[in-house]
């Protein structure tokens, strides 16, 4: 068996108890303290639920030292909690120990420990590893299946891997028939994100009309990268589209399409967008709404303006977020030198 790579946490058996009762309790239970203690010992259940609390990997991996101290075997639920724990924290090369620490137990990792070491990667920016994790999971005779995948392409859209996210995307799709994986929307929605970010909204454009299940995530993945694309009419057609869907447009919706207003430099259109956005009774503004308005200060008209630095004001949006510009109105900067003021310092 490989070594632990830390000590057991020193379990006082009193509070393990506690842990025990308080669980039986939350499941229900209700015969009072003094006989659950006598009839309840902590197992690998008791432990398995102490891990998922655990806020860090060095804090899990002494609760899973001290249950193989009290000779408990820890299970596969066991093993992908602590890899879930790595996973959050970007700690790639504790997941892959615990990886192994599972086999030396003669527990086989399935596709859900596979896909929690893939996020770990993704966390740390190990694109690379991700890639070849699904190699790896077929030489070991665990098939990949779609949030595998999923999350492979993930790890190399955050990397800015255009090309290995889209050769992922035609390989998923090559390798569905065979083996059962089906793209879904997160499929078509990481893949349209990544080709957004590379401004290629062409093909963006292509996936996206492949979809036949549409929802609020694909169409605003789909718009950011039209709006990167400076194409802000094709933004606005599917903007208008949306509005006469179930979901309709979010917050989010609102603050791309703002957004691609003001990179088209249509900034009357954008501060009549935000208007609009504020009469919504569920939809408030947030610093992705007025970070793009913040820059376009100087272009709209005073009362506008005025009316955006207050929003941004009481949102406690940081200075680093706004920019001073000499204002196109020249009374602006003496009126208002407190705004000013609130910006540049």
């Amino acid at each position: 068996m490989i070594g632990m790579p830390v000590k057991p946490v020193d379990v006082n058996k009193r509070a393990l108890l506690k842990n025990c009762i308080f669980l039986k309790k939350k499941r229900g239970g209700g015969r009072g303290e003094q006989h659950q203690q006598q009839r309840l010992k902590p197992n690998i259940v008791t432990f398995n639920t102490l891990i998922g609390a655990c806020d860090t990997v060095e804090q899990s991996l002494r609760m899973l030292a001290s249950a193989l101290e009290l000779r408990l075997r820890p299970d596969i639920i066991t093993y992908n909690t602590l890899m879930h724990i790595c996973a959050k924290t970007g700690r790639w090369e504790k997941a892959i120990w615990v990886q192994r620490h599972m086999r030396s137990t003669n527990i086989s990792p399935d596709v859900h420990t596979y896909n929690t070491i893939i996020n770990a990667f993704k966390a740390a920016g190990q694109w690379r590893r991700s890639t070849a994790m699904i190699g790896y999971m077929r030489s070991v005779s665990v098939r990949p299946d779609t949030v595998t995948y999923n999350s492979v392409m993930s790890a190399c859209a955050k990397a800015g891997q255009v090309e290995a996210t889209l050769e992922l995307f035609y390989r998923m799709e090559e390798e569905g028939e065979g083996e059962g994986l089906a793209k879904d929307v997160m499929s078509y929605s990481t893949v349209i994100s990544a080709l957004g970010q590379a401004q290629m909204w062409g093909i963006a454009q292509n996936i996206f009309r492949q979809t036949k299940k549409r929802n609020l995530v694909l169409c605003n993945s789909m718009m950011a990268a039209y709006a990167k694309g400076y194409q802000w009419k094709r933004a606005a057609e599917l903007f208008a589209t949306m509005q006469q869907e179930s979901f309709g447009p979010d917050l989010f919706s609102y603050s791309i399409m703002i957004n691609a207003q003001c990179l088209a430099k249509r900034w009357a259109a954008a501060v009549r967008l935000y208007q609009r956005m504020k009469s919504i009774d569920n939809i408030k503004p947030k610093a992705v709404t007025l970070t793009p308005l913040l820059k376009i200060l100087p272009e709209v008209e005073k009362e506008q303006a005025n009316e955006i630095l207050r929003d941004a004001q009481e949102l406690r949006i940081s200075p680093q977020r706004l920019t001073s510009y000499p204002h196109r109105h020249h009374h602006y900067h003496h009126h208002h030198n407190h705004h000013h003021q609130y910006i540049t310092q």
